[in-house]
């Protein structure tokens, strides 16, 4: 995800994973599509690499528990300017509902104020949490 939005001309992009590999693959793919400057890459879980980072936009392809566990850390790493976005992609069909449930509460308890949307494709659902 963070390659495609550096071709698509964002800037300041941060991207993580736990997995050494999956973040080794992604800088050789960076540098194969020449964006490898416009990625700040690291191995890092939600918990560190989100901590002191505010963003207008995070995108997170996190299977539900690990979403659930880190709601508030992501909602906290968003921008709290109106439009500013938190996708969340990598949850089943059937968790959707207490993904967008974890995520009102928290949101509420940080007198936040989303609009929440789902989309479902196939077995697999996003959550699009926007600022309003």
């Amino acid at each position: 995800m963070s390659l495609s939005a550096a071709l698509l001309g964002y800037q300041h992009i941060s991207a993580f994973d736990i997995d050494e590999d999956s973040v080794r693959i992604s800088k050789e793919n960076a540098a194969l599509n020449r964006v490898f400057n416009s990625v700040r890459f690291a191995t890092a879980g939600v918990e560190t690499a989100i901590e002191s980072q505010t963003a207008d936009i995070i995108l997170a392809n996190i299977l539900a528990p690990i979403l659930m566990k880190n709601a508030e850390i992501l909602c906290k790493g968003l921008k709290p300017e109106a439009g500013s976005l938190l996708v969340l992609s990598g949850i089943l069909k059937d968790e959707s509902e207490q993904v967008l449930s974890k995520f009102r509460k928290v949101a509420r308890a940080l007198n936040l104020n989303f609009d929440f949307q789902i989309k479902d494709e196939g077995i697999w659902s996003s959550l699009i949490c926007s600022t309003i």
